[in-house]
């Protein structure tokens, strides 16, 4: 049966209390994390999102001890009780609050709980399905409570910075009228209005350069963006982005108000960088990575061999480079679980892209294999594989083409074939930043947003 809090007020949250906390009295509120039976003596754990605190039952009040002996998972409580120092072998080197607890003089039951459907108490493995459908208890869980915990103070970190470098946060509408951008709209019926929409923003753009055109000159919102299109790995029907807009900028001038941000941000997660970031024009981040926002983590630049083949006996490649194209190579590090069918796949599918791959390997005991041995000569794919740094276990595809047409053909390789191999990763940060003619084609219009692009990377541990 359930009771009323009546006056009962905490004093501490269960993350809270430490050693020198021991004789102080204290009033938990919370939810039961874990219950220990050891007969004459009872031990709960208590949670709440500050973190776990231990409270002891003793046997000597037999009542209190009985009413503790229906405590289960979730039910939610009120203690109140004296801090004790817990005998050195208990001590909880893993709990902040490990070397007290709570010897209970009063026991609340504010709610009892049916059996969860999961674990709360730990980031057991739950489908997915399960989990929104008793989203409420998911929520209860470490892992997702730290996110939405380290989003808070990611939010506040973002707010100050922009807040002491002169940005005023302004709110934009949410109803507004459809303007074409690079997505579909999500509309919403007027009901004062029948027949006609309001459309959700896909980005605040248009208030914003009204924002920068009224005198506002630096304007910032952590703001929501709508965007009716289909699901993919960075992209969502509903995201939130910072969204920073200033007047009388230059390049150095955005990369000044970033660089410092993205350095607060990595503090935060405990991660320290250097600043200033690595500039990559336009032209190179193409050339050496297939993107115009390029993952420097793998280490697998794309590589230019033109040379090798510009008086080569193999008349295709030969031809391309005499005719201003040219010959790049991409090599995977950790190749040696890749089968010969494996590979074929990867062409193949190149191939239903109209792409044409070739590829030479180093098997793990030195020999060479290649799709192309009889067209350019042993020699030559040896040549090949020492040019490019290829070792023994690494595969070597080949692209001859135009410059474009062969860094679309190795855009995300270098993803792929990390995610695939299951690398470490480190943090890394840089810039594609070329405005000027290296990113207008012959019609003199941009290939890509004009503007420098920063693009921050990191994972501690990405794996299929």
């Amino acid at each position: 049966m359930a009771e009323q809090l009546g006056d009962l007020t905490r004093t501490h949250t269960c993350g809270e209390l430490r050693s020198t906390h021991v004789g102080a009295d204290a009033t938990l509120l919370g939810w039961v994390h874990r219950v220990r039976d050891l007969g004459g003596v009872l031990f709960v754990d208590v949670r709440d999102r500050a973190g776990v605190t231990q409270v002891v039952f003793d046997k000597d009040d037999e009542a209190l001890i009985t009413k503790a002996k229906r405590l289960r998972s979730e039910f939610v409580v009120g203690v109140v009780g004296k801090v004790r120092r817990r005998a050195p072998e208990t001590v909880n080197p893993k709990l902040p609050t490990g070397e007290v607890e709570i010897v209970v003089k009063q026991l609340v039951v504010l709610n009892e709980a049916k059996t969860p459907p999961f674990p709360v108490a730990d980031d057991t493995p739950v489908s997915e399905d399960v989990r929104l459908k008793y989203r409420y208890l998911d929520l209860r869980r470490p892992r997702l409570q730290n996110n939405i915990i380290m989003r808070h103070r990611l939010t506040t970190v973002i707010r100050r910075y922009f807040d002491e470098n002169g940005f005023l946060e302004i709110e934009t509408p949410i109803l507004t009228k459809s303007t074409p951008e690079g997505a579909r709209d999500y509309l919403v019926p007027s009901r004062v209005h029948p027949g006609e929409f309001f459309a959700l923003p896909q980005s605040p753009q248009l208030f914003k350069q009204i924002l920068m055109i009224a005198g506002m000159d630096r304007y910032v919102q952590i703001c929501k963006c709508f965007r009716d299109e289909d699901l993919r790995a960075d992209r969502q029907p509903e995201f939130t982005q910072v969204d920073v807009e200033m007047s009388f900028a230059r390049p150095e001038t955005i990369f000044d108000v970033i660089e410092p941000l993205m350095r607060e941000i990595l503090k935060l997660i405990g991660h320290e960088i250097t600043t200033p970031f690595r500039r990559m024009p336009y032209s190179e981040a193409m050339a050496v990575y297939g993107s115009d926002k390029p993952d420097l983590r793998p280490g697998m630049p794309i590589q230019d061999v033109r040379e090798l083949f510009r008086e080569s006996s193999f008349g295709v490649f030969k031809n391309i480079v005499a005719e201003g194209g040219t010959v790049r190579a991409f090599v995977v590090a950790n190749a040696a679980n890749y089968s010969r069918s494996a590979v074929d796949a990867i062409v193949n599918q190149e191939k239903a892209q109209g792409r044409h791959l070739l590829w030479a390997r180093r098997l793990d005991d030195g020999t060479i294999t290649s799709s192309f041995p009889k067209a350019v000569g042993e020699e030559t794919v040896r040549q090949l594989l020492d040019a490019t740094g290829t070792s023994n276990g690494q595969l070597a595809f080949v692209v001859a083409g135009q410059p474009d047409t062969v860094s679309q053909t190795f855009q995300g390789f270098g993803a792929y074939f990390v995610v695939d191999a299951r690398v470490q990763y480190r943090v890394d940060d840089h810039w594609t930043a070329s405005i000027g003619v290296d990113n207008l084609n012959s019609d003199k219009y941009f290939l890509y947003h004009p503007f420098p692009q920063r693009t921050f990377l990191m994972e501690i541990h990405h794996a299929r």
